[in-house]
Protein backbone atom coordinates (compact mmCIF):
# COMPACT_ATOMS: atom_id res chain seq x y z
CA UNK A 1 0.00 0.00 0.00
CA UNK A 2 2.44 2.26 1.19
CA UNK A 3 4.38 1.60 -1.87
CA UNK A 4 1.44 3.08 -4.35
CA UNK A 5 1.24 6.74 -5.41
CA UNK A 6 -1.46 8.60 -2.70
CA UNK A 7 -4.92 9.46 -4.57
CA UNK A 8 -6.48 12.55 -4.11
CA UNK A 9 -9.80 12.67 -2.16
CA UNK A 10 -11.17 14.66 -5.28
CA UNK A 11 -11.10 12.07 -7.27
CA UNK A 12 -12.62 9.22 -5.14
CA UNK A 13 -16.19 8.48 -6.83
CA UNK A 14 -14.56 8.16 -10.21
CA UNK A 15 -14.35 4.58 -9.83
CA UNK A 16 -15.60 2.29 -7.10
CA UNK A 17 -13.69 0.23 -5.31
CA UNK A 18 -14.55 -3.00 -4.43
CA UNK A 19 -13.66 -4.83 -0.95
CA UNK A 20 -12.63 -4.94 2.57
CA UNK A 21 -9.39 -3.47 3.24
CA UNK A 22 -7.27 -0.79 5.03
CA UNK A 23 -6.35 3.08 4.32
CA UNK A 24 -4.41 6.05 5.49
CA UNK A 25 -5.63 9.60 4.96
CA UNK A 26 -2.57 12.57 4.52
CA UNK A 27 -3.45 16.04 4.47
CA UNK A 28 -0.87 19.07 2.79
CA UNK A 29 -3.02 21.85 3.30
CA UNK A 30 -2.06 25.50 5.28
CA UNK A 31 -3.77 24.82 8.24
CA UNK A 32 -1.05 25.47 10.82
CA UNK A 33 -1.94 22.57 13.23
CA UNK A 34 0.13 20.45 10.49
CA UNK A 35 2.79 22.44 9.41
CA UNK A 36 4.98 19.62 10.80
CA UNK A 37 3.80 16.71 8.53
CA UNK A 38 2.77 19.06 5.53
CA UNK A 39 3.33 17.53 2.42
CA UNK A 40 5.09 14.20 4.33
CA UNK A 41 4.55 10.29 4.52
CA UNK A 42 2.96 10.79 8.10
CA UNK A 43 -0.78 10.59 7.87
CA UNK A 44 -3.22 12.23 9.38
CA UNK A 45 -5.62 9.12 10.09
CA UNK A 46 -5.29 5.00 9.10
CA UNK A 47 -8.39 2.78 9.36
CA UNK A 48 -10.21 0.09 7.64
CA UNK A 49 -13.54 -1.19 6.75
CA UNK A 50 -14.49 -4.85 6.38
CA UNK A 51 -17.99 -6.24 5.73
CA UNK A 52 -18.21 -7.61 9.22
CA UNK A 53 -16.35 -5.80 11.76
CA UNK A 54 -17.11 -7.81 14.38
CA UNK A 55 -15.85 -10.85 12.83
CA UNK A 56 -12.50 -8.91 11.85
CA UNK A 57 -12.29 -8.08 15.75
CA UNK A 58 -12.53 -11.66 16.73
CA UNK A 59 -9.84 -12.76 14.10
CA UNK A 60 -7.10 -10.46 15.87
CA UNK A 61 -5.01 -11.83 17.91
CA UNK A 62 -5.23 -15.36 16.95
CA UNK A 63 -2.54 -17.49 14.88
CA UNK A 64 -3.39 -17.04 10.93
CA UNK A 65 -3.13 -20.21 10.41
CA UNK A 66 -6.20 -21.11 11.86
CA UNK A 67 -7.73 -19.14 8.83
CA UNK A 68 -5.87 -20.49 6.15
CA UNK A 69 -8.67 -22.77 4.98
CA UNK A 70 -11.20 -20.56 5.10
CA UNK A 71 -9.30 -18.41 2.57
CA UNK A 72 -8.75 -21.84 0.79
CA UNK A 73 -12.43 -22.67 0.26
CA UNK A 74 -14.06 -22.56 -2.90
CA UNK A 75 -16.79 -19.92 -1.73
CA UNK A 76 -16.54 -16.76 -3.49
CA UNK A 77 -16.55 -13.74 -1.27
CA UNK A 78 -19.76 -11.68 -2.04
CA UNK A 79 -18.87 -8.61 -3.46
CA UNK A 80 -18.63 -5.23 -1.25
CA UNK A 81 -18.12 -1.52 -1.80
CA UNK A 82 -17.48 -1.28 2.12
CA UNK A 83 -14.06 0.19 2.01
CA UNK A 84 -15.57 2.23 -1.07
CA UNK A 85 -18.27 3.70 1.30
CA UNK A 86 -16.00 4.46 4.43
CA UNK A 87 -14.07 6.54 2.08
CA UNK A 88 -16.82 8.17 1.05
CA UNK A 89 -18.10 9.00 4.00
CA UNK A 90 -14.63 10.86 5.05
CA UNK A 91 -14.91 12.73 2.05
CA UNK A 92 -18.28 13.77 2.98
CA UNK A 93 -16.72 14.99 6.62
CA UNK A 94 -13.97 16.72 4.79
CA UNK A 95 -15.98 18.78 2.43
CA UNK A 96 -18.37 20.08 5.41
CA UNK A 97 -15.56 21.40 7.49
CA UNK A 98 -14.04 22.51 4.37
CA UNK A 99 -17.54 25.02 3.49
CA UNK A 100 -16.48 26.46 7.21
CA UNK A 101 -12.35 26.49 6.89
CA UNK A 102 -11.05 26.55 3.58
CA UNK A 103 -7.66 25.38 4.80
CA UNK A 104 -9.06 22.03 5.29
CA UNK A 105 -10.54 22.04 1.35
CA UNK A 106 -10.63 18.84 -0.18
CA UNK A 107 -7.78 19.47 -2.84
CA UNK A 108 -5.39 19.15 -0.09
CA UNK A 109 -5.97 15.97 0.76
CA UNK A 110 -4.86 12.36 -0.52
CA UNK A 111 -5.24 8.73 0.33
CA UNK A 112 -3.67 5.02 0.09
CA UNK A 113 -5.52 2.14 0.35
CA UNK A 114 -5.08 -1.73 0.09
CA UNK A 115 -7.87 -4.13 -0.58
CA UNK A 116 -7.67 -7.27 1.60
CA UNK A 117 -9.28 -9.95 2.93
CA UNK A 118 -11.36 -9.12 6.30
CA UNK A 119 -9.43 -11.41 8.74
CA UNK A 120 -5.90 -9.02 7.90
CA UNK A 121 -7.70 -5.61 7.91
CA UNK A 122 -7.56 -4.94 11.68
CA UNK A 123 -4.00 -6.37 11.39
CA UNK A 124 -2.39 -3.94 9.16
CA UNK A 125 -4.42 -1.32 10.40
CA UNK A 126 -2.93 -1.79 13.74
CA UNK A 127 0.57 -1.82 12.32
CA UNK A 128 -0.02 1.18 10.86
CA UNK A 129 -1.51 2.99 13.79
CA UNK A 130 1.47 1.37 15.57
CA UNK A 131 4.17 2.73 13.08
CA UNK A 132 2.57 5.83 12.71
CA UNK A 133 0.27 6.84 15.43
CA UNK A 134 -1.85 9.56 13.07
CA UNK A 135 -2.83 12.96 14.97
CA UNK A 136 -6.50 11.97 14.11
CA UNK A 137 -6.14 8.18 15.34
CA UNK A 138 -3.89 9.08 18.88
CA UNK A 139 -4.64 12.83 19.49
CA UNK A 140 -7.62 14.30 18.44
CA UNK A 141 -9.97 11.27 18.09
CA UNK A 142 -13.46 11.65 16.23
CA UNK A 143 -12.66 12.00 12.71
CA UNK A 144 -14.24 8.13 12.15
CA UNK A 145 -17.49 9.05 14.18
CA UNK A 146 -20.76 8.98 12.09
CA UNK A 147 -24.10 10.77 13.05
CA UNK A 148 -25.68 8.90 15.83
CA UNK A 149 -28.67 10.11 14.55
CA UNK A 150 -32.10 11.63 15.17
CA UNK A 151 -33.12 8.86 17.77
CA UNK A 152 -30.25 10.11 20.10
CA UNK A 153 -31.87 13.83 20.66
CA UNK A 154 -33.98 13.19 23.14
CA UNK A 155 -34.88 16.49 24.58
CA UNK A 156 -36.13 20.08 24.14
CA UNK A 157 -33.05 21.76 23.52
CA UNK A 158 -32.15 19.45 20.38
CA UNK A 159 -29.17 18.58 21.45
CA UNK A 160 -27.84 14.77 20.86
CA UNK A 161 -27.01 12.94 24.08
CA UNK A 162 -23.51 12.85 24.05
CA UNK A 163 -20.49 14.86 24.12
CA UNK A 164 -18.97 16.15 20.60
CA UNK A 165 -15.66 14.13 19.60
CA UNK A 166 -12.33 16.27 19.87
CA UNK A 167 -12.24 16.16 16.27
CA UNK A 168 -15.46 17.98 15.96
CA UNK A 169 -13.95 20.76 18.63
CA UNK A 170 -11.02 21.48 16.50
CA UNK A 171 -12.85 21.28 12.99
CA UNK A 172 -16.57 22.22 13.11
CA UNK A 173 -18.30 21.90 10.19
CA UNK A 174 -20.49 18.69 10.05
CA UNK A 175 -23.61 19.23 11.03
CA UNK A 176 -24.82 16.58 13.71
CA UNK A 177 -21.65 17.34 16.04
CA UNK A 178 -23.53 20.85 16.14
CA UNK A 179 -26.16 19.48 18.61
CA UNK A 180 -23.85 17.76 20.99
CA UNK A 181 -22.69 18.53 23.87
CA UNK A 182 -19.18 20.50 24.11
CA UNK A 183 -16.41 18.43 25.31
CA UNK A 184 -13.79 18.82 28.21
CA UNK A 185 -11.25 21.01 26.26
CA UNK A 186 -11.68 24.10 23.66
CA UNK A 187 -10.56 24.58 19.83
CA UNK A 188 -7.65 26.66 20.98
CA UNK A 189 -6.75 23.82 23.91
CA UNK A 190 -7.16 21.08 21.10
CA UNK A 191 -4.85 22.83 18.57
CA UNK A 192 -2.05 23.13 21.49
CA UNK A 193 -2.24 19.75 21.74
CA UNK A 194 -2.41 18.32 18.18
CA UNK A 195 1.14 21.28 17.38
CA UNK A 196 3.16 19.29 20.47
CA UNK A 197 2.00 15.96 19.67
CA UNK A 198 2.94 16.32 15.53
CA UNK A 199 6.02 18.14 16.92
CA UNK A 200 7.09 15.09 18.97
CA UNK A 201 6.46 13.09 16.63
CA UNK A 202 8.65 14.84 14.29
CA UNK A 203 11.66 14.61 16.75
CA UNK A 204 11.13 11.22 17.36
CA UNK A 205 11.77 10.77 13.30
CA UNK A 206 14.63 12.68 13.38
CA UNK A 207 16.71 10.62 16.33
Amino acid sequence: MLAKDSIPFESLGDDPIWGNGVYAIYYSGPHPVYREIRGGQQPVYVGLSTADRRKSKATYGRPIEDYLDELATDEKPKPTLTLFDRLRDHQHSIRQIAARDERMDMSFFRFRYLVTESIFALRAESILKDHYRPVWNDCVDGFGNKDPGGTRRGNESGLIRGTKPAWDTLHPGRFWADYMHDGQFSRLQLEERALAYLAALERESQE
